[in-house]
């Protein structure tokens, strides 16, 4: 789930493409799930579930066996269809998301400057987005593992 309503949310299209690589060389199978216009942020191999439908959305994070995304509605949706989440949190307060007894890992950047916005600043206040651009991939899909 690559996209979110605020850019400073997600995370860099280089590291989704760094994780989905390495899923599928784990013999994984990796889906994109998106809403529309969002399909750009999808830079790597994988089926693509750009949805217009929140219906079908829920559905189609209902099959997967782990969801990973930024602080955005669809994160928050496969959590309501019981699928494991590693959700990424940059800008915005984790806090406020409460993991669900082992379901689900927040990964947070351990920044001084963060949180800086409840929801999202359309850019960061100090220019480097750190925030999302430290968590890393290799960190990221250690989460994952733990869920398979």
């Amino acid at each position: 789930m690559p996209g979110s309503r605020w850019a400073t949310k997600q995370w860099p299209t280089r590291h989704w493409t760094t994780l989905a690589r390495a899923l599928i060389h784990r013999g994984l199978q990796v889906s994109w799930v998106g809403g529309p216009g969002e399909e750009g942020l999808a830079q790597g191999p994988g089926e693509r579930h750009f949805e217009r439908d929140l219906a079908a959305a829920a559905c189609a994070l209902a099959t997967c066996a782990v969801a990973v995304g930024g602080d955005s509605g669809l994160a928050h949706l496969a959590r309501a269809v019981d699928t494991p989440v590693v959700m990424l949190f940059g800008p915005t307060d984790a806090a406020r998301h409460p993991p669900d007894a082992g379901r689900h890992d927040l990964f947070v950047s351990p920044l001084p400057c963060r949180p800086c916005s409840p929801h999202g600043p359309k850019t960061c206040p100090l220019g480097h987005h750190r925030c999302m651009q430290d968590l890393i991939p290799a960190a990221v899909l250690r989460a994952v593992d733990a869920h398979l």
